[in-house]
């Protein structure tokens, strides 16, 4: 079963191919029109469809060959390179078909035919490689140049067989009878080799995979049934031979389609995929981001909370922190930047800002943008709302305050209790001892004097023993009873 990230391209080239299959079927099933066995300056069209062939061919090499990674996909590389090869033998292809001006040596079938096998040989043999081969890997600067060294070493043997050497070639093309049986053989060959990659991709689909496998699947498809063309034109200007060259751009614009999508949209897909995971990721950061330049302008400006900005932000751009701040704020913000210009980064300066709901404390994190430092440098720059925070280390200092004083209120109450009240119950005891053993001895004021000390020491005591007990009170340590 088809892997769902397969099945919706999968059924856009499956469409198409049906279509391309009920016009061979078609062809197959109905004898040749009448007047279609030989179309009429049939070298320019021709001529037109291998060049629109070339063409996709090198942009599939381009395309493939200057990818955005330098650690290119193994796939890639191989259909770039066989691909450029293949250009190259489509173009000697057309310079040698019959009509055409002599191309180094005189053009005819044979040599044309000969080109167009190899190229076709090329094709499929790419291909295959690319569904045979684990998906995945990748391949150096160094491994992609030996790729393109021995294609080219291959095209360039082709050229120099079939341009000097003919000979060494067995026949393709008799005028009067037709194609050859070797003709017909390696057609079937090439035919047979695009649908064993047409499986092989097919069988791959059943899991994900890093490239465009449905796009490749509805090249290989279209190439075998191009081929079928070529196995049934009786003159090299038929329609059989026109609409296999049709069927074959067809399979071209697959493949293009398929590299195309590979190093040009995905890319673009994944960057755009990056920037809406970037987008939400700085949303649900509760900091606000600031670009900033040396001078403190500000650049961009992005807060998923447009309360904790000191202005709107379409108001901010352009405008520098000493526009928008007061000097001795923005003398922080600039001293965190020169922090971060000599050592890289900042981190840990705060200020207080006004805003609309009240003061608010922010933290500042500072990163220089980019290794270099200059005028154009920049400063990424994070601003946390910390208010919160100040509040609860404002608390969390009151409380240790009061505890401070609830110490040094209990330190004092202990001394008031050693200190005043032992020596005070001496006192008065002394007193009650003094009217006790000089009574009748002692004369009247002197007995008068020892009374008021002993109502006033009882009455310092009371007052005392008050104070403690209201202090146990408040402590949660005792209670009143009525």
């Amino acid at each position: 079963m088809l892997h769902h990230s397969h099945r919706v391209p999968m059924r856009q080239a499956l469409a198409l191919i049906a279509f391309m299959a009920a016009g061979l079927l078609l062809a197959w099933a109905v004898p040749i029109w009448t007047g279609f066995e030989r179309i009429e300056n049939y070298v320019p069209i021709h001529t037109m469809l291998e060049m629109v062939a070339v063409v996709i061919g090198v942009l599939v090499f381009a395309c493939g060959w200057n990818a955005y990674s330098r650690a290119l996909p193994r796939h890639a590389v191989v259909l770039a390179c066989a691909f450029l090869g293949v250009a190259m033998l489509d173009f000697a292809h057309a310079l040698s078909f019959v009509g055409m001006p002599h191309f180094i040596t005189p053009s005819g079938p044979q040599k044309a035919i000969h080109f167009w096998l190899a190229a076709r040989l090329l094709a499929a043999s790419a291909l295959l490689l690319v569904a045979m081969l684990p998906p995945g890997r990748a391949v150096s600067g160094r491994g992609r140049f030996a790729w393109l060294f021995g294609v080219l070493l291959a095209v360039a043997g082709c050229y120099w067989v079939f341009l000097f050497h003919p000979g060494w070639m067995p026949e393709t093309y008799r005028p009067g009878t037709g194609l050859t049986a070797f003709k017909i053989g390696a057609e079937y060959l090439i035919i047979s080799m695009n649908l064993a990659a047409a499986w092989l991709l097919y069988m791959q689909m059943q899991r994900p995979l890093p490239f465009n496998a449905a796009a490749l699947f509805g090249a290989v498809c279209a190439m075998a049934m191009s081929e079928c063309f070529f196995t049934l034109y009786a003159t090299l200007s038929d329609v059989y031979n026109f609409t296999g060259h049709v069927y074959k751009v067809v399979s071209y614009l697959f493949l293009y389609r398929a590299v195309f999508v590979e190093v040009i949209e995905e890319p673009y897909r994944e960057m755009a995929l990056m920037g809406d995971q970037l987008r939400a990721t700085l949303d649900a950061v509760p900091d606000v981001m600031l670009e900033l330049d040396l001078l403190g302008r500000y650049h961009a400006v992005h807060s998923s909370r447009p309360e904790t900005l000191i202005r709107p932000p379409d108001e901010l751009l352009g405008k520098t922190i000493r526009d928008v701040m007061p000097a001795d704020q923005a003398l922080v913000v600039t001293t965190a930047m020169e922090e971060a210009l000599t050592k890289g980064t900042s981190a840990g300066a705060q200020l207080e800002l006004e805003l609309a709901d009240g003061p608010h404390w922010f933290e500042l994190s500072v990163s220089r943008k980019g290794g270099a430092c200059g005028p154009d440098t920049r400063f990424i720059v994070l601003s946390r709302d910390i208010t919160e925070r100040k509040q609860a280390e404002s608390a969390l200092l009151e409380r240790q305050a009061m505890m401070k004083a609830s110490e040094a209120k209990s330190e004092f109450l202990s001394r008031v209790s050693h200190e005043l009240r032992t020596p005070l119950n001496a006192v008065i005891g002394f007193a009650q001892l003094l009217l006790h053993d000089a009574n009748g001895r002692m004369a009247a004021g002197q007995r008068l004097h020892v009374e008021y000390i002993l109502r006033a020491g009882q009455h310092l005591l009371e007052m005392i023993n008050d104070i403690l007990d209201l202090t146990r009170i408040e402590s949660g340590d005792g209670g009143l009873t009525m």
